[in-house]
């Protein structure tokens, strides 16, 4: 059964060593990039998967400067939230509030999706 982006990070924040071998966010990042990657050769990708892929890291930058006041100059979004946690698991932490502010931005920006 195919999980679209959102409901897979929901599913992992619940249970992730089921997804991912240590509660690591550069772990993450490659598990959810290549999940992203394999959804998009198939007829299963939604359109929430395609705003996440093509919109996070810029959202995640601006979330970062408007939390913490910082811009990193790191290329990669998971970069970001390890420099601003202290811990992999603080850095997880921050991940999840921030796709979920991004999902909330989602679907308030799109109801009838």
């Amino acid at each position: 059964m195919y999980r679209n982006v959102e409901k897979l990070i929901t599913s992992v924040q619940l249970r992730p060593k089921m997804y991912i071998a240590e509660i690591r966010i550069d772990y993450l990042y490659h598990f959810l990039l290549g999940r992203i990657s394999a959804v998009m050769r198939t007829d299963l990708i939604e359109d929430i998967d395609l705003v996440f892929k093509r919109n996070f890291s810029r959202w995640t930058e601006e979330w970062m400067l408007e939390k913490f006041g910082k811009k990193y100059d790191e290329l990669f979004w998971y970069k970001w939230f390890q420099k601003a946690a202290k811990t992999d698991q603080e850095a997880m932490e921050l991940f999840f509030e921030a796709s979920k502010e991004f999902f909330d931005d989602y679907h308030k920006n799109n109801p009838d999706i």
